[in-house]
């Protein structure tokens, strides 16, 4: 079963959720809680990879504070306030559920404890830090343990749901994945924003603190593809997750993203190197 679909475009079709599960090598997203019964103006999006479920708007922060303070009128807040933020929201029951966090992220080694994380920037996944391959066919792409599960839910969303790629190549310069001095890889950045709403170009809070240095929290950038940490003052957005799916009608509209055919929209960009430093000053 192919998917129809054309170079530079993601696509979409409608499936049930039966069938879908047949596409163990493909990552996708499912449409869940329309607004209109039956419609399709999803309010949140399952990920089948991750088993989570996203927030169809990735900035609303900027349009419901849910009474939590110091949050910006374009959505950013510093980390102390986007737990405050989560909490305001689970406190609302915000579609429902009480239990929405911020996206997670974790070490390469499976663990699950994040004194175990890196700080060596790498460009091809080998740390948690820098920049990761943009997926082939939905099994590869973004951070990855061992035996090939995903580790940072917003890299995953970024490298291989939305098939963007990173601002640097993953074999770095001249071959040295520990490097990114030569000019960017082609078609880097949020070129595909997928189905959701507010997903905006800069960086992102993760719900995991910084060990080496707790005045930190690790982060992601939508701008270019990074993953470092941030000082937990800086203001950032939030985009916010929950463990598990959502009970939705039949049928289920999927939003089915193939890394291979997949290809990102040819706007071909330059200039110099987007650092880390800049999204994480937000």
């Amino acid at each position: 079963m192919k998917p129809s679909c054309t170079a530079g475009a993601w696509c979409a079709r409608l499936v049930l959720t039966a069938p879908l599960l047949s596409f163990t090598a493909q990552a996708a997203l499912l449409g869940r809680l329309p607004e209109t019964p039956g419609g399709n103006d999803y309010q949140a999006y399952y990920d089948t990879a991750l088993d989570i479920t996203w927030i169809a708007d990735a900035n609303l922060a900027a349009n419901q504070t849910f009474g939590a303070s110091g949050v910006a009128a374009d959505g950013r807040m510093d980390w102390n306030t986007a737990g405050n933020w989560i909490a305001a929201m689970n406190n609302a029951a915000y579609l429902g559920f009480s239990d929405w966090r911020l996206p997670s992220v974790g070490p390469l080694d499976g663990s699950g404890d994040p004194a175990n994380m890196s700080n060596v920037f790498t460009t091809n996944a080998s740390t948690p830090v820098g920049y990761a391959p943009t997926t082939t066919d939905g099994s590869d792409g973004g951070w990855r343990d061992p035996n090939g599960n995903p580790v940072s839910e917003m890299g995953h969303m970024y490298y291989v749901n939305l098939a963007n790629r990173g601002y640097c190549p993953p074999e770095g310069s001249d071959g040295n994945p520990q490097t990114c001095d030569d000019a960017p890889q082609p078609d880097w950045g949020l070129l595909n924003s997928g189905p959701f709403a507010g997903l905006v170009a800069g960086g992102y809070w993760t719900g995991v603190e910084y060990t080496m240095d707790t005045t930190r929290a690790w982060s992601f950038g939508f701008s270019d593809g990074g993953q470092g940490t941030t000082d937990k003052a800086a203001l950032l957005r939030v985009w916010a997750v929950r463990d598990g799916d959502v009970v939705v009608p039949l049928p289920a509209s999927a939003w089915l993203f193939f890394g291979g055919l997949a290809g990102l929209v040819g706007l071909g960009r330059s200039g110099k190197r987007v650092r880390l430093e800049r999204w994480q000053r937000e």
